[in-house]
């Protein structure tokens, strides 16, 4: 049976900027939903993760960030040197998006490699055409 990784933070905001002493500064975090004005829209995103390991052998994760059901982002997380039950961070500073309707962001990731971790969706962000004022 495989297991499900253990995810503290995810945080979606438009933008990661890493600081000193392993700190980061997250701008303009999404609370909730993602309101535009106008479609097409052009956006840009970060993502914070806060991933507790429960080994620490070094674990391969695969992050897929989707808009409906198109892949927009996919990455390998490399998790190396980390400490058992203690938060190993992942930011990705920040990617564009052209989104032409009503749409959803799903964050999902999973284990690759030796240390097998099923699927799991741990952000979910409607996008929806409403009023900004």
């Amino acid at each position: 049976m495989t297991k499900s990784l253990n995810i503290k933070t995810a945080m979606l905001c438009e933008y990661v900027a890493r600081g000193d002493r392993n700190k980061h500064t997250l701008i303009n975090i999404f609370s909730g939903d993602v309101v535009v004005g106008d479609w097409p829209a052009h956006l840009v995103f970060g993502v914070y993760l806060e991933i507790i390991p429960d080994t620490e052998t070094p674990i391969d994760i695969r992050l897929e960030i989707k808009l409906g059901r198109r892949k927009m982002v996919e990455a390998v997380i490399n998790l190396k040197n980390q400490r058992l039950n203690t938060p190993a961070v992942f930011a990705l500073p920040q990617f564009p998006i052209q989104i032409e309707e009503d749409s959803r962001l799903n964050i999902f990731i999973s284990g690759i490699g030796e240390h097998q971790y099923r699927r799991k969706k741990i952000l979910s962000k409607r996008i929806f055409k409403g009023d900004l004022g």
